[in-house]
């Protein structure tokens, strides 16, 4: 029913007007009219009607020409137009009204039936017409939207067929690619890809159901200047009335500088001295080289491992406390915790940890840094027993000050001098200053500054280049470069000449140092530890020893006390020397007389701990039987344990008298003293020291 429909009636007979008016009204249409051709022009675009009754013969316009002009008309363009005749309609005159864009004929005089059939027929067409112009223009305005949403993404998007068949492509995508649409419409996407990754494409691809019919990956493609970029893209199966896939639609943003900042810091985290590590549900989804060296599993394996596996290389008796722990870190706190390992050999190892709390692809996370410390907890509970630290042995006072600045020391990474007298153990302490840090896994690099001549010790530290002096037919590194990320352990430091000083100064300033014969200067990450049986400060007033790097060196300093000032570490000495020397010589164990320890006692140790070493080596070899006794002690400690003859006393007043006229005769120079008397610098300083021998 059309009963809100109006109807414009244009004709120039009032009656018709009122005749028609009167059976459509009765319907219930609303009825407008006018009386000529110009009249209806002018009000058919106000009155906007549904449908207009129109009379061919009118004196001012005929019923065509008004057609026409309605037709004309973008605002009444859309309405019907029924021609009214009281002349028998020749074929001609159709023509003329369908032409002028008329829609049907009425003849006068009407029949009341065919007109209200007529009218109903047309005014059902309009509203047809009306309704797929409606559901046209909402689709066109529908697509804009989507087109323009699409348009505007940066994001690249494309519709294919099954076979690779482009058949849409915004422009982000165009752009990426630089191409125009009609360029890439019909092309191959396929193509845009490395050839050698195209067949892996397919068969992802090939793998995708209507049921799975979404899928995520990240693959390189060839970007507008055939460079090959990486890609992050989603496929979305779309499927056809068959139930069959007929396109796909991806939508992929460039992901290179991603790619490649993870490639660094995997190269980076892979060289780290420390293992690394992420869990994500409570699984490894990624191992890095020194992780697989501490565990002893490939970081494939480990990648590969169920978390209930995962979590069994965990020691049982730690494993309930660690898991708690990573709970409290993926809630937010920062963790460092101490834990046992069984590794795949079986063996258990120590491990600190440093756990951190992250988001790895797009998943809560834990990201550890662990490091070996199997060694560290053997040296710290060797220090929990105040017997010993590292390969010391001792629990006197000053040996348990020199164990707590070994390892306050040990967690900086400061530069530390080591002083004390020959045999003290300075290297010792060096090693385990260097075991007991951060630096544990790093190298541990020794050379002995007294070994070489000035003219090789420059090369043997830094390194030279080829042709750099006579002999030097290849490039060579030094021992600094050696010692990168670990320990350059400077023995004898004391004897380095004045120009190495220079040098060394410069590197302990700006971490730089030059191979010879090289102008580019190299990075260290070296820390060093000195050591010297001189006195430092005098050599430095003596101005054999640059003083500006005796301050720099001094940053940490720890001084090994002498024998002679820990006399209460000797029992402990001794029993751990003999018990090494009888499992080494295969001799059941042998006890020390009580005699023994009191000529060890009252020996004035000039070699200190080395010298006690060898003496029980010496001891053990002639013991015949199960019992050490002094007179299988080396002779010195014979000698020395009676009174000091005349003779004693005359000879060393003879080279007390020696040194003092080799010092005036070279005004004090001490190198040139210690080659006039033959013999080393440290021998000169030890009895310098020895006889009290001081400039006045």
């Amino acid at each position: 029913m059309h009963n809100d429909a109006l109807i414009f009636i244009v004709d120039d007979v009032q009656e018709n007007i009122r005749l028609l008016a009167c059976i459509l009204s009765r319907k219930g249409y609303k009825i407008s009219f006018a009386t000529t051709g110009g009249q209806a022009i002018e009000m058919a675009a106000d009155v906007n009607p549904d449908l207009i009754l129109l009379d061919v013969v009118m004196p001012d316009t005929d019923g065509f020409s008004v057609c026409k002009a309605i037709k004309a008309d973008p605002a009444t363009r859309h309405i019907p137009v029924i021609f009214l005749t009281a002349e028998k309609t020749e074929p001609a005159d159709v023509v003329r009204g369908l032409e002028a864009g008329g829609a049907d004929y009425l003849n006068k005089p009407f029949d009341m039936a065919e007109l209200l059939a007529r009218v109903r027929i047309h005014l059902d067409l309009k509203r047809a017409n009306d309704k797929l112009k409606a559901q046209a223009a909402a689709l066109r305005e529908s697509e804009q939207r989507y087109r323009a949403v699409v348009e505007d993404q940066t994001e690249l998007i494309r519709r294919f067929r099954p076979d690779g068949t482009l058949t849409f492509v915004n422009d982000a995508c165009c752009r990426y690619f630089g191409k125009t649409r009609e360029e890439m419409v019909g092309q191959n996407f396929l193509d845009m890809l490395p050839e050698e990754d195209r067949e892996k494409m397919k068969i992802r691809l090939a793998s995708m159901t209507p049921r799975r019919c979404v899928k995520t990956t990240e693959h390189r493609v060839i970007d507008r200047n055939g460079e090959i970029r990486w890609q992050r893209r989603t496929d979305r199966a779309i499927s056809g009335e068959n139930g069959r896939i007929s396109e796909f639609q991806t939508v992929s943003r460039d992901i290179t500088e991603r790619v490649y900042a993870e490639e660094a810091y995997r190269s980076l985290v892979d060289h780290s001295l420390q293992g690394m590590c992420i869990i994500r549900d409570r699984k490894c989804v990624f191992a890095n080289r020194r992780m697989a060296e501490i565990t002893g599993y490939s970081p494939e394996k480990l990648t590969r491992f169920s978390s209930d596996r995962f979590s069994r290389i965990i020691h049982p008796e730690d494993r309930d406390r660690t898991l708690a722990y990573f709970s409290e870190c993926v809630a937010g706190r920062p963790v460092r915790h101490r834990t046992r390992m069984i590794r795949k050999d079986g063996k258990v190892c120590c491990l600190d940890i440093q756990a951190v709390a992250v988001t790895y692809r797009g998943k809560a996370a834990l990201q550890m840094a662990l490091i070996d410390s199997t060694r560290l907890a053997e040296l710290e509970s060797l220090l929990a027993e105040r017997t010993g630290f590292g390969n010391f042995v001792g629990k006197s006072v000053p040996m348990q000050q020199v164990y707590n600045l070994i390892k306050q020391l040990a967690a900086t990474d400061i530069t530390v001098i080591l002083t004390g007298e020959t045999g003290t153990g300075k290297e010792l302490a060096a090693e385990a200053i260097h075991f007991s840090g951060p630096r544990s896994q790093g190298p541990l690099i020794r050379v002995n500054c007294a070994a070489f001549s000035e003219n090789l010790i420059e090369s043997e530290l830094f390194g030279h280049v080829r042709g750099a002096f006579t002999g030097a037919d290849r490039d060579k590194d030094g021992r600094f470069h050696a010692a990168q990320g670990g320990t350059i352990f400077l023995d004898e430091i004391g004897e380095l000449p004045l120009r190495l000083q220079t040098r060394l100064l410069r590197v302990l300033e700006s971490r730089e140092f030059q191979r010879v014969g090289d102008g580019k200067s190299r990075k260290t990450d070296a820390r060093i530890i000195a050591a010297t049986n001189a006195d430092l400060n005098h050599l430095t007033q003596e101005g054999l020893f640059r003083q500006d790097l005796y301050y720099r060196l001094r940053a940490g300093h720890i001084r090994l006390p002498p024998l002679r000032e820990r006399i209460e570490d000797i029992p402990l000495l001794t029993n751990h020397f003999t018990s090494g020397f009888c499992q080494r010589h295969g001799k059941n164990n042998i006890r020390v007389a009580d005699a023994v320890y009191e000529a060890l006692r009252y020996y004035s140790w000039p070699g200190n701990v080395r010298e006690l070493k060898n003496a029980l080596e010496f001891a053990c070899a002639l013991c015949p039987d199960d019992t050490i006794t002094p007179d299988q002690l080396p002779p010195e400690f014979q000698e020395e344990a009676g009174t000091p003859d005349a003779g004693q006393y005359m000879s060393a007043n003879v080279e007390r008298e020696a040194i003092t006229d080799a010092l005036e005769e070279t005004l004090w120079h001490k190198s040139r003293t210690a080659a006039l008397l033959n013999i080393s610098r440290s021998t000169l300083y030890r009895k310098l020291r020895e006889y009290k021998i001081s400039r006045q």
